[in-house]
């Protein structure tokens, strides 16, 4: 399962928000929450979820302006539509999805997400703290190539003495990974690696802790 050096090109960070779907912006009087999930009800939550998402990227695109210095000519924005809107900036991308929870048609999940950064420089700049703070509690990476996961499973109980504590399911398209005394959780899929922290933290926490966790895995052999 190796991964590159340097993981921030490739990185996604990742903040999730769970709101009732009557207090979308879009949501009116007239309206009725969903009961029931259905491709209708999927694309209702998504629509009037889209006042949200311009209020969002107003308030980002103000801050980038301020803290990065960008000029008019560097921001491309693709105002909200269908649930989705996004800022495209010369150092990463941001965008903002909203959707209807898989868990309870009543409630909507608005995930806001920076991605395709230029390089490490930009996620650990001030300018991209100033803007984004705490924001962020969970960091994704798509590895180079698919990942074997009852390999991986089977790597880490031969070898490990403890330092790792292992979850899977029975088919072996999944495994979440533990380590005592570290914060946060790895899950582990064929094409992606998503870390789960309990909290939001700084970008560079997010990082860090990402790292700290390939490096026991590498001294496992599983990277």
């Amino acid at each position: 399962m190796e991964m590159p050096n340097e993981p921030v090109t490739n990185i996604v960070l990742l903040c999730e928000r769970q709101l009732q779907v009557r207090d979308l912006a879009g949501f009116k009087k007239s309206h009725q929450v969903p009961s029931d999930d259905s491709e209708h009800t999927q694309a209702f939550v998504r629509r009037i979820a889209e006042g949200d998402i311009g209020a969002d990227l107003d308030v980002r695109f103000a801050e980038f302006r301020r803290h990065f210095k960008f000029k008019r000519v560097d921001l491309r924005v693709q105002d909200p539509s269908d649930g989705f809107g996004a800022i495209v900036t010369p150092l990463f991308d941001y965008r903002v999805v909203a959707a209807m929870s898989s868990d309870d048609p009543g409630t909507a999940v608005i995930r806001s997400q920076v991605t395709n950064f230029c390089g490490q420089d930009v996620l650990l700049s001030p300018a991209f703290t100033s803007v984004f703070g705490m924001l962020f509690n969970s960091i994704e990476v798509s590895p180079p190539n698919s990942i074997h996961i009852e390999t991986l499973i089977d790597t880490i109980e031969d070898q490990d003495e403890g330092n790792v504590v292992v979850q899977y399911d029975r088919s072996g398209t999944w495994c979440s990974l533990t380590i005592p005394q570290m914060t946060g959780e790895l899950l582990v899929e064929s094409d992606r690696i998503l870390l789960r922290l309990g909290q939001a933290a700084a970008p560079k926490k997010l990082l860090d802790t990402f790292l700290r966790f390939r490096e026991v895995l590498r001294s496992l052999q599983c990277y």
